[in-house]
């Protein structure tokens, strides 16, 4: 090859990337326990949605039926969507600047401090435990 084919090669185009010029400033703690008390008030263990029932019929016999307070019963019993919780709480929008990351590192952090198990059928969502789902041998 002759020297001049070689200079042509060597010139890219300059590439602009788009990243971010200032750090976000995510209250991490915050996020957390936003993101427990969300977990918390969709998924029930079975024992405790029975007490909460419970609770509700007897406050229901000490107030008048007039006024009667209403309690929005829980979602779900059973497992819950990683996907659907982060939705739930974008709507919310509780706090700005929060990524999909930044979910996933609290979620994770979650797990191993209130003893949850992540289940996960592929890479686009996993589903949150209270406990470990017993395997049949």
């Amino acid at each position: 090859f002759p020297p001049g084919d070689f200079e042509d090669v060597r010139k890219v185009e300059k590439l602009s990337v788009g990243y971010a010029t200032v750090a976000k400033k995510v209250d991490v703690k915050r996020l957390k326990q936003d993101l427990w008390t969300e977990i918390e008030s969709v998924m029930v263990a079975p024992e405790e949605k029975s007490s909460v029932e419970e609770d509700t019929k007897e406050d229901s016999m000490d107030v008048p039926d007039e006024i009667t307070p209403v309690k929005t019963p829980c979602k779900s019993t059973g497992p819950l969507s990683f996907y659907d919780t982060v939705q739930e709480m974008e709507r919310n929008k509780k706090q700005a600047d929060v990524s999909l990351p930044y979910y996933f590192i609290c979620q994770l952090h979650l797990a191993n401090e209130k003893g949850l198990y992540l289940e996960s059928r592929g890479l686009n969502d996993f589903v949150i435990h209270k406990q470990a789902p017993v395997q049949e041998e």
